[in-house]
């Protein structure tokens, strides 16, 4: 990737207030960012909780860690859901939904449905002006690939199609409530912020040629209905 990744890790302790600048400087220039959650991992959603919270974009990637701000694996699973904020994460969440909960800045990601229904259901917000890379290649591919067959629209498969990449997801299941994070996971956190950026890069010049860029913002601006949906 070029530029390389450049990440910082955001506790209480460190990096809040660049995050704060970060998000800040976003909102005045009405730039996009990169979103991504990552879970522990479990079978049933109800019992997800949300361990880390990614923005970024091409140049800066955010790994923000909740287990510091909850202060326990239990805390952190307990205060979580039902759609409500609680007080431990209200300093992050305060700096997070002026740019998530807004339409000055679109959110870039891959499968972004599960990032609404995660956030809205542990903090009780909803996010919007969205672009998921794997709606955006469903509008792209419509006619050449099945839409029925899912594995062709992971994040793997359009990284290996657009990019002729091999994305590696070895870490995305070893995420829990309470072990410290590996440097190999905040690198694999952060790089699923920072490549929808360029995957949407290479999907906007395939959709602006064959006129599909307003097709695709209508099935992204119909995302957060159709989860809100799938919730009931």
């Amino acid at each position: 990737l070029q530029p390389p990744m450049n990440i910082t890790v955001v506790t209480p302790d460190s990096g809040l207030p660049e995050l704060s600048r970060f998000v800040a400087e976003k909102l005045a220039k009405g730039e996009p960012l990169g979103l991504d959650t990552e879970t522990n991992w479990c079978g049933d959603f109800f019992f997800r909780k949300i361990r880390t919270i990614q923005v970024g974009d091409k140049t800066k990637q955010f790994v923000i860690d909740l287990l510091p701000f909850a202060g326990s694996s239990e805390a952190l699973s307990e205060n979580q859901g039902y759609y409500r904020l609680h007080d431990c994460f209200k300093s992050i969440i305060d700096v997070l939904k002026p740019v998530l909960c807004d339409n000055k800045c679109l959110k870039v990601g891959q499968n972004l449905s599960f990032e609404y229904v995660v956030l809205y259901w542990s903090f009780g917000i909803r996010i919007w002006h969205l672009y998921s890379t794997d709606l955006a290649e469903r509008v792209i591919q419509a006619g050449n690939i099945s839409l029925k067959k899912m594995a062709e629209f992971s994040m793997q498969a359009i990284v290996a199609r657009r990019f002729g990449m091999l994305v590696d997801k070895e870490q995305q299941d070893k995420f829990d409530l309470s072990s410290p994070l590996t440097p190999e996971m905040i690198a694999y956190a952060a790089f699923d912020t920072r490549m929808p950026m360029s995957m949407r890069e290479h999907q906007l010049r395939e959709m602006t040629t064959n006129n599909l860029v307003p097709t695709g913002q209508i099935e992204n601006d119909a995302l957060g209905a159709y989860a809100d949906m799938s919730l009931n």
